[in-house]
């Protein structure tokens, strides 16, 4: 089995900006059966939701459509006196659309969680979720990590989910990888508190 990574990266703008980790170079052992690597590729990239409405977020796909950058301009949950519970939470929506040559699929392996927390009180939590899944399987993988308060940083959190528990995209066809994220301030904060997030993602597929 043979495993090669692409990346999906993306920053925020707002209280922190994450330098972009560079890309991986796509490299594999030659074989006569099976398509080259560079046959698969991420087609487009969609978005929506309270932490990245529409004309908020920055997209690019780099010409070999191997690396997708997002760059975030709303993502962020706050929380405080005299200000709505509804912002205390932010979501996110991605679409990721992929062709995949016959003899391929993508299975997610880790995820890596860049962002900025200020929670000046120990009653409030800072936590960041995120659901992946493939439209059409039933199959979907949740993480979530949590900033106790008080804290004030940078934070960055790295996810590695076994090549046993991943989810895998359907074989030898075009698929849309969704990934459902989101950052909230659990508890009563009686001083202003905010967290904001980025998400670079890494996929995996294998050779079949």
């Amino acid at each position: 089995m043979h495993f090669t990574t692409l990346v999906l990266a993306a920053v925020s703008t707002t209280g922190l900006v994450s330098a972009l980790p560079p890309s991986t170079p796509l490299h594999f052992e030659e074989r006569a059966d099976v398509p080259s690597p560079n046959d698969v590729k991420l087609i487009d990239v969609q978005y929506g939701g309270s932490g990245c409405p529409q004309g908020t977020v920055g997209k690019s796909i780099s010409e070999d459509k191997s690396v997708i950058t997002l760059i975030f301009d709303k993502y962020i949950a706050e929380a405080g006196p005299n200000m709505s519970p509804a912002k205390s939470r932010a979501v996110c929506q991605i679409n990721v659309k992929m062709a995949i040559p016959q003899g391929f699929q993508f299975g997610v392996f880790k995820a890596d969680y860049r962002g900025y927390v200020n929670i000046p009180e120990k009653a409030v939590t800072g936590v960041a979720t995120a659901q992946y899944y493939f439209s059409g399987l039933n199959k979907n993988l949740d993480r979530e990590v949590q900033f106790p308060g008080p804290v004030t940083a940078d934070y960055f959190k790295e996810d590695k989910i076994d090549v046993a528990t991943t989810i895998w995209s359907p074989c030898g066809t075009e698929a849309m990888l969704n990934i459902k994220s989101a950052v909230s301030l659990r508890g009563t904060a009686t001083k202003p508190a905010s967290m904001t997030v980025s998400l670079p993602l890494s996929i995996t597929y294998t050779i079949g």
